[in-house]
């Protein structure tokens, strides 16, 4: 990924309520019930990859669609786009705060009678109406409000992105099996090295870019003893609207969740959602698609607060792995 030609980054990532909801999240609140129909064993959602990279399904609403959602991990709730309300006819609810990682908003919320992914169902859905550039052509997110009792199976070469219930019998593991914990109930955390600085990293299908914080690049420049780039800053446009202004960071060497890559130039900046998640004073960073697409397979187990990854380099055999932090 040539990131040094893409002065504007797109970030869906991190929506939370403050009554929460959008991007890398608070809890959803308690008057918003979810409740899941059908129990398929396996079900594929018809996915493709967007643009930027980012896993994509088709979604219907109240029975109308298919429309084309981001399926975004680093969500905890849904988003619309106003298009789509519009054509819904949805009656709205009251405003309330949305955060997201270049900062805060007011937003107007609908309440879905039923959105359908595949053949599962979830009824009663409070979702976001949100106007954004950040959303592109896109007509919503697909936030873990959706999957919060599932395992969700995403297969990068195949483009599915599968839903299984959570107390249904698994296949086989994959090669890579890492414990990692839940951050406000639904985002996943998992501890990783940087250039060997051990940092925070929120798992997150709906950024393109992997975002770092300005302690990690702190960090990282002191055990270099380098000074900041001085060369065009990016852009980073969230979903709430606000702007905000990075820099360019190389990374030398990334060890997350099984998974190393080395020589990757993504963005450091001082994103608000950082403290929003108390990150702002350790190195933490977003992990985006520049890195989670480097896997064949990446399993998200909520109830067993577990992530499962094939590697490409693992098709052609080898014995299951376990990681522990």
């Amino acid at each position: 990924m040539e990131l040094k030609r893409r002065q504007v980054v797109s970030c869906l990532v991190g929506l939370s309520l403050s009554s929460p909801v959008l991007a890398q999240k608070a809890p959803q609140a308690a008057t918003d019930t979810v409740t899941v129909t059908g129990q398929t064993p396996i079900v594929t959602l018809q996915t493709w990859i967007d643009l930027y990279g980012r896993p994509t399904a088709e979604v219907k609403l109240n029975g109308q669609g298919p429309f084309k959602f981001v399926v975004d991990t680093g969500s905890n709730t849904s988003v619309l786009s106003p298009r789509v309300a519009k054509t819904l006819e949805l009656a709205e609810l009251p405003m309330r705060t949305v955060h997201g990682v270049t900062g805060t908003s007011e937003a107007r919320f609908a309440r879905v009678h039923q959105i359908e992914t595949g053949r599962s169902v979830s009824s009663n859905l409070s979702v976001a109406i949100i106007d954004a550039p950040a959303l592109d052509k896109l007509d919503g997110i697909l936030g873990m409000d959706m999957f919060a009792n599932r395992r969700v199976r995403f297969n990068f070469s195949r483009k599915t992105v599968d839903l299984e219930p959570a107390n249904s019998r698994r296949p086989r593991r994959l090669p890579i099996s890492v414990g990692v914990k839940l951050r406000h109930g639904l985002l996943i955390e998992a501890d990783g090295r940087v250039g060997g600085v051990r940092s925070k990293c929120i798992l997150d299908t709906g950024g393109d870019t992997t975002i770092i914080n300005m302690p990690m690049l702190a960090a990282l420049n002191a055990r270099a003893r380098r000074r900041p780039r001085s060369e065009e800053a990016p852009i980073i446009l969230g979903v709430t609207n606000q702007q905000l202004n990075g820099v360019w960071a190389n990374l030398p060497q990334i060890d997350l969740i099984g998974l190393i890559i080395r020589r990757l130039t993504v963005v450091a900046a001082d994103a608000p959602v950082f403290k929003l998640w108390g990150l702002e004073s350790t190195p933490a960073m977003l992990v985006g698609m520049d890195i989670l697409s480097q896997v064949e397979t990446l399993v998200v187990d909520y109830r067993r607060r577990e992530v499962e990854l094939q590697l490409l380099s693992n098709l052609v055999g080898g014995e299951p792995t376990t990681y522990r932090g």
